[in-house]
Formats: structure tokens, sequence, C-alpha cells
């Protein structure tokens, strides 16, 4: 095949076009990383804008209490209690809060923040956490 000008042409052509491909390849995979790139971010900030916007409205709940009911749900890891005759339970109490519900690129995500107990054995104040559930999937994800 290389004995003629036919053939080494045609090696000529294969090898050129087997640089160019690859060349392609390297742009394609670089512009793909870019893209997932900014998607993830944008997904990170978006998520975080929307965390930060129920720690707002806890801040809020919690600052309309009075001091003896902030100090009764502290001390018992509530985020709203109604009192009753036996105080706070779980029937007239909540350890969650759900701050509704958000649409980000045609995805609802639900976000809650949830009151934690501390672990046996460890002492100091509950812990709060925040997930954003995407409404489509069910799948949970706890950002802080």
């Amino acid at each position: 095949m290389l004995h003629t000008k036919k053939g080494a042409a045609l090696l000529q052509v294969i090898i050129v076009t087997a640089v160019l491909a690859s060349m392609v390849m390297m742009v394609a995979r670089a512009n793909f990383a870019r893209t997932t790139s900014a998607r993830q971010t944008r997904r990170n900030v978006s998520a975080q804008m929307l965390i930060q916007a129920c720690q707002a409205e806890v801040n809020t709940l919690w600052s309309l209490k009075n001091a003896d009911a902030f100090a009764r749900d502290m001390a018992g890891c509530w985020m709203t209690c109604t009192p009753g005759s036996n105080g706070c339970t779980t029937s007239n109490a909540s350890r969650e809060y759900n701050c509704g519900s958000q649409i980000i690129d045609g995805v609802t995500y639900s976000i809650s923040a949830t009151f934690e107990e501390p672990d046996e054995g460890e002492t100091g104040p509950c812990q709060i956490k925040y997930e954003l559930t995407d409404n489509q999937t069910g799948i949970r994800e706890v950002v802080l």
C-alpha cells in the first residue's frame, strides 16, 4: 500500500483524520467539564440561598417567642409547642419546621429545619439540621 502514491496519500488522510478527531474530543471533553462544573456551582449556590431563607424564617419564629416559651422549647428541643396540661409532648409540639417549597430549573424543592437532641453522654444545645428534598425523586440532601 505504501509503495504507491495512492496508498501513501490514503495513509496521510487517515493520520490527519485521527489527529483532528482526537483534538475535537479533547475540546468537547473540556467544554463538557466546564458545563457540568457551572451547573453544579449554580445548584450549590441555589441550595445555599434556599437554606439561608429557611434560616431567616426559623430565626423570626424564635425571635417572636417570649422568654418562657423560648426557654421551654430550647430545653426540649422543640421548634414549636402549644402548651398543654402535660407540657410539650409529641402530640402538641414539633421538632420540624417546613419552610415551604421553591422551584429551581423546573424542579420543586422542599426545605425543612429539624431539631435533633444531643447524643447520649453529650451535653449542650440542640442541633438544627436543614434539608432540601427533591419532590420529584424524593432525594433528601442534608446541607447544614
